[in-house]
Order: structure tokens, then C-alpha cells, then sequence
């Protein structure tokens, strides 16, 4: 819903509102992940073999939930623009972010999945919701957006809590107990998963930053409307790549074999049909004429949405073997393709830009599938 929230002010709006709303997410996302750095992930996997309570875990989330408002602070300090409650309400949205994160996976790791699904569309469903009050009255200024996220993932919180303290699955180990596993171990696991999603958010927040700063609010809107029709193809496996490492980690799935790959290329085919249907409405002659550009660019959104199929479903292969770390050297090639395609001048137009990051994407698919072979016959 959240991404049928940029689609919809894309819609509604116009590129330029639609990209300001996508910038905004960006920042709050890569402003979450600086703080995260794999916290969810570290979280749920020592919640899940019985080394953490769930009282360390909610005193540790308390914890990055302040760090995340200072540091929200700090960034939006950085920018002259937005006013005082802005400032706040930026730093508040992050915070909940943070805190919604760290919920999810607590109850992913001990409530039932419907629990975990239902924490993850209360967010979006009130995101949702508040987007077509916010379009209905015509504006779309980036305070709005921020209490929008707020709100939303407040109400997440919310719900979270609620199913935990009705929950009698919650675990209650003592903080002494001689398996508990020590902060730096839990700082160790995190950091090299955390890594994904901060260079994943930096090589976003930075595609985003040099698009508006080079080409403007238009372009901009047309690149981030380019990435949200990417997420709402890997859609499906975005919300099932948490419930696919909780298999791993249970040992009911598989390790990750190379024969995986016709799966993903059924994934693939999926997402070119699904493809036509999402740009299907962006024909229409009123929006073609806002969004006509992404009509000529279909090739690099699917290049990119196979991709990113692809990570998704073979990361948590390597999160459920305590490996967390062959997920940055992906990320690492993504940020280095970006620069050298910023820095030989290709990205200086729309369709340039969009070339080179499904080109990125695609080699960071291909490297941690590589790498994952690579682990797998080492341990065979």
C-alpha cells in the first residue's frame, strides 16, 4: 500500500509531488537503516535460537529508536529547507520506522505469520488511507508526508504491541542465562547484514539526490515512479523474504542450489507480465503525458524488477546460515557500477540513468548468486 500510495500521487498529482513523496520515504528509509545496520535480521535469528529475551530485544529497540531521532535531526539539519515542525516530525517518523522494524521481527519470531502479516499492512493500509485525504484536498507538502509516516507506523507499533501482550508465546529466558548471547556478537551479526541496507539506502538516497539536483522535479518524479514500479513487481517476494528466512532457520527449506535459477526465471517472466498491467494505466492520454517517458523505458524496469527478484529471494539463504556478510559484497559492485556510470557521463539523462541502475542491480543479483555457490560447494 505504501507503494499504491506513490502510484497513487503520481496519479493524482503529477511527477513532481510524486517525487518529492518518493524523496522523503528515501531519507526516512536510509536515515532507519543507518541506525538498523541489520538489527532486524540479528534480532529475530538469536530471538529465534533462544539466546535473546524479548526484554533485551524491546530494551535495545527503546534505544535505537532515540539514536534514530537524533540522527534524523542531525540530516534534516544538514538541508535548509522545512521548517522547525518539519525538522520533528521527520525525526519522529524515522523513530517509529526504527521501532516498527524491530517489532515485526520480534513477533515474526514467536506469534503466528498472520500476526507478522497483519504488522506489516497496518502501515501500509493507513498510509494508504491518509494519501487519498491528502490528495482529495489537493496538497502534498513534505510535513505532510512525514506525519503521514508517522501516524501510519505509530498505528503498526500499536497493533504490534497489542498481539505481543495478548501473546502467551512471548519468550521470557533471563537476561543471565549462560546462552545469552553478548551485545557485541548481536553488533557483530548486524553489522554485516546492516551493511546491505544502508548501501542499498545510500545507492538510492544518492541516485535520488543526483536526479533532482541534475535534471529536476520532473525527472526525479519520472526515476523514483521507475523505482516504485520495480518494488511492486518484486512485491510478492519482498513480503515473503522474512517468512522464507524463518523456513531456512527452521531447516523446512533448502539451501540455495543453482537449478533455484529456473525459479527465478519463472519470477522473471511473472514480472514482464505484470509488467504490461502495471504501466497499463499510464497509457491513459491525461497521464501520458506526465509519465510518457517510462512507456519507451520498460526494458530497464524489468531488467532491474528480475534483479531484485532475485536478491530478495536468495538472501535469506545466506542471513539463515549465519552469513550475512556475502550480502555486501553485492551492494558494494551496485554503488561502484553507480559511480562509474555518474562519473562517465551516461546518467545524464532519464533513460541513461535508468539503464545503468538496472544494470547495477543486475550485477548484484548475479554476484551473490555466484557467491552462494561459491559458500555452498565449500561446505559440500
Amino acid at each position: 500500500m505504501l507503494l499504491g500510495s506513490i502510484l497513487l500521487v503520481g496519479w493524482a498529482m503529477g511527477p513532481e509531488h510524486q517525487g518529492v513523496f518518493s524523496r522523503v520515504k528515501a531519507e526516512i528509509e536510509f536515515v532507519a537503516a543507518v541506525v538498523l545496520i541489520g538489527l532486524p535480521q540479528a534480532t529475530f535469528y538469536y530471538l529465534s535460537t533462544g539466546r535473546l529475551s524479548f526484554r533485551r530485544a524491546g530494551r535495545l529497540t527503546a534505544v535505537l529508536a532515540v539514536l534514530t531521532f537524533l540522527l534524523a535531526v542531525f540530516y534534516r539539519s544538514l538541508f535548509s529547507s522545512g521548517s522547525m515542525l518539519f525538522l520533528v516530525m521527520f525525526a519522529a517518523a524515522a523513530a517509529v520506522f526504527v521501532v516498527h522494524s524491530q517489532m515485526r521481527v520480534m513477533l515474526l519470531a514467536f506469534a503466528p505469520t498472520s500476526a507478522f502479516n497483519s504488522a506489516t499492512a497496518v502501515p501500509q493500509l493507513v498510509v494508504f488511507a491518509l494519501t487519498v485525504f491528502a490528495v482529495a484536498s489537493g496538497t502534498m507538502t513534505e510535513l505532510q508526508i512525514a506525519v503521514i509516516v508517522t501516524i501510519a507506523y505509530l498505528a503498526g507499533c500499536t497493533y504490534a504491541r497489542s498481539v505481543a501482550g495478548n501473546s502467551a508465546g512471548v519468550p521470557c529466558m533471563p537476561d543471565d542465562t549462560p546462552t545469552a548471547v553478548g551485545w557485541s556478537e548481536v553488533v557483530r551479526f548486524s553489522l554485516s547484514g546492516g551493511g546491505v541496507a544502508l548501501l542499498g539506502g545510500l545507492a538510492t538516497l544518492s541516485a535520488v539526490r543526483f536526479i533532482e539536483s541534475t535534471q529536476g522535479t520532473i525527472s526525479l518524479g519520472h526515476f523514483t515512479m521507475a523505482l516504485t514500479l520495480v518494488q511492486v513487481l518484486a512485491m510478492p517476494v519482498t513480503f515473503a523474504a522474512p517468512l522464507l528466512f524463518k523456513l531456512r532457520m527452521s531447516g523446512v527449506s533448502r539451501p540455495m542450489r543453482l537449478h533455484d535459477c529456473g525459479a527465478l526465471a519463472v519470477l522473471a517472466f511473472a514480472s514482464m507480465w505484470s509488467l504490461s498491467l502495471v504501466l497499463t494505466p499510464f497509457l491513459d492520454p491525461h497521464v501520458h503525458r506526465a509519465y510518457g517517458a517510462l512507456i519507451d523505458l520498460q526494458l530497464p524496469i524489468l531488467i532491474a524488477a528480475t534483479a531484485e527478484l532475485t536478491l530478495k529471494f536468495a538472501s535469506p539463504a545466506a542471513l539463515a546460515a549465519a552469513q550475512p556478510y556475502l550480502l555486501i559484497p553485492p551492494e558494494l559492485g551496485r554503488l561502484v557500477m553507480l559511480a562509474l556510470g555518474v562519473g562517465s557521463g551516461h546518467a545524464a539523462t532519464l533513460h541513461g540513468a535508468l539503464f545503468i541502475w538496472a544494470i547495477a542491480a543486475a550485477l548484484a543479483a548475479a554476484t551473490l548468486l555466484l557467491l552462494l555457490q561459491i559458500t555452498d560447494r565449500g561446505a559440500t
